[in-house]
């Protein structure tokens, strides 16, 4: 059950966030209170109706049916819809024939068909790890994760910090990508989509802060957050993805050509700016 309950949080997560940079929602209060059309309460409460009777495939049936006309009032039903979901209790779940997965495929199909999946590209792997993009509750983690790349110490949670995290997670062009086992982050990568205006105005992906926990090194997820980052890029239309590493590790080294990357025909540069 823990698996289950931990997919419906990420749903209910990703929803808000989406509620929060595209409408500008208040996230703290019930989704649904930020639809104003009547037409689109009145199918909500119709929705909801299916819920509380225990008729989860209808619902989710209905959702894969707003998919097909990409309007902003069915985005904002969808999610509404999706944050009701996420709140239902395992029994509940269970007597209605439907997995958490259910409703995770749903969730992928509904934001995958209004071009939102960059912004919530959730996974729902058949193992108990998982590789997504962050969530704004997942600073804490991160932080904790880059004491294992070259931070020395932990920042202080100020203004400057808030307001970097929020500017992270409203940038479009700026992905963190993190594989989550065992309850807690424990691998990670940064993409960002950088606009261009050579190789015919295809943008390029830029790949850094790659980090594994180090007691969970050697077991894929490193691996698995790039080929993330990769297929984000493809997605983004970026004609090449490019890192530079300060290791000069053979392993490391090897890592990252097994991941695909190659360390021939180019060289690279960098110019330290600051000491911090």
């Amino acid at each position: 059950m823990f698996e289950e309950d931990y997919i419906m949080r990420l749903i209910k997560d990703f929803t808000r966030m989406i509620a929060k940079v595209v409408f500008h929602a208040d996230t703290e209060s019930p989704l649904t209170e930020f639809l104003k059309d009547e037409r689109t309460r009145e199918n909500a409460k119709g929705i909801a109706t299916s819920i509380d009777g225990g008729d989860i495939r209808s619902a989710l049936d209905s959702l894969d049916a707003l998919s097909g006309e990409n309007t902003l009032d069915n985005l904002k039903l969808g999610l509404a819809v999706f944050s009701e979901l996420s709140d239902i209790d395992d029994d509940a779940l269970e007597r209605s024939g439907c997995t958490s997965a259910d409703i995770a495929a749903t969730f992928r199909r509904f934001v995958t068909a209004f071009r939102l999946e960059g912004m919530a590209g959730l996974y729902v792997p058949e193992s108990e790890s998982v590789i997504r993009e962050a969530l704004p509750g997942d600073l804490d983690g991160l932080l904790s994760l880059y004491t294992h790349l070259h931070e020395r110490s932990i920042p202080d949670h100020d203004d400057r910090l808030a307001s970097v995290w929020d500017s992270i997670l409203t940038d479009r062009s700026y992905h963190i990508i993190v594989a989550e086992k065992d309850g807690k982050i424990v691998s990670s990568c940064t993409c960002l989509i950088v606009p261009n205006l050579t190789h015919n105005v295809h943008p390029y992906a830029l790949i850094e802060n790659v980090v594994t926990h180090r007691d969970y090194r050697n077991t894929g997820l490193g691996t698995a957050c790039l080929d993330y980052a990769c297929k984000l890029a493809e997605r983004e239309g970026c004609y090449k993805a490019m890192l530079m590493t300060g290791s000069k590790e053979g392993s490391t080294l090897r890592f990252y050509e097994r991941a695909g990357f190659s360390r021939e025909g180019k060289t690279a540069f960098n110019r330290v700016l600051s000491d911090d």
